[in-house]
């Protein structure tokens, strides 16, 4: 566990946090901390219990801060881009406002 983990974890309201986790209660939420710190709690639950997120932010920047955020911790993150891709070509096409 690193020393940032083990920080955390004389928090009452991480212990709070992480039995939630480890009881199966989700989705869980944060409000109101900073993005540094929601990279720090997401990577210290993925330390502690040995288990995986599933991060949900609001636009593509704060998505690409929180992977470059978890990297810097030492876990292993993916970005999920935000764009529709369609694997069919485009059959149609509306000119109705031109």
């Amino acid at each position: 566990m690193s020393g940032f983990s083990k920080a955390l974890e004389k928090s009452a309201q991480f212990r709070n946090i992480s039995e939630k986790a480890a009881q199966g209660q989700f989705p869980l939420g944060l409000l109101g901390a900073a993005g540094i710190h929601k990279a720090l709690l997401v990577h210290a639950l993925c330390e502690e219990g040995g288990r995986r997120a599933f991060v949900i932010v609001p636009d593509e920047a704060a998505a690409n801060r929180l992977c470059d955020d978890l990297t810097a911790f030492g876990t292993r993150a993916l970005l999920y881009p935000a764009k529709d891709t369609s694997l069919l070509s485009e059959q149609t096409v509306s000119k109705e406002y031109e």
